[in-house]
């Protein structure tokens, strides 16, 4: 009869133990299905910058990508690296990301700005992966009719296009307030 109460002390403690270890594994668990998530949806929201889409659009219409990856051309990174910084109208981007084709598939690199509210490319670069050799897609860009600035990077400062500044205002009138003499 007193070896009962004795066998069952230790019963309770490995139930015990075992509720503890699948509570920590569920909270594991849960942790990393967050965790996905957030990542999922960081990388989707890349994708949806305008600066991604214009880098993605240049490369799917680029006939020197076409040759190497075939047509269509598609967005093929689940989870695209880089970062697009805004300021207002102004701005910088830098992504990396992977695209396919019915002929192959490459990493894409580029870097963009925007200026009054434009993005502008300043590289974009595809490395095929059945060649791994660098392939300049700004070849291939045309100049924006989009009111986007033209960038050549090839070219010194003196030969890029010129902006015009803004008209200063005709009239200013300055108001200064009357200050009070200390005396």
């Amino acid at each position: 009869m007193n070896k009962e109460p004795a066998q069952q002390a230790p019963r309770k403690q490995k139930g015990t133990i075992r509720r503890f270890i699948g509570i920590v594994v569920w909270l594991i668990v849960l942790g990393a299905i967050g965790g996905g998530v957030y990542v999922l949806a960081n990388a989707q929201s890349k994708k949806r910058t305008d600066a991604y889409r214009k880098a993605l659009d240049e490369v799917q219409k680029s006939t020197h990508a076409q040759e190497l990856l075939g047509d269509p051309i598609v967005d093929a990174s689940w989870v695209p690296t880089g970062k697009a910084d805004v300021d207002g109208d102004r701005g910088d981007a830098d992504f990396y990301f992977r695209v396919s084709g019915p002929k192959g598939a490459g990493a894409v690199a580029t870097k963009l700005r925007m200026v009054d509210g434009k993005w502008g490319l300043l590289d974009l670069t595809l490395i095929p992966d059945a060649t791994g050799t660098r392939l300049d897609v700004m070849q291939d860009v045309k100049p924006a009719d989009d009111g986007a600035p033209a960038f050549v990077p090839s070219k010194p400062a003196d030969k890029q296009p010129k902006t015009q500044p803004p008209e200063p205002p005709k009239e200013i009138k300055i108001e200064l307030p009357k200050i009070p003499d200390g005396n």
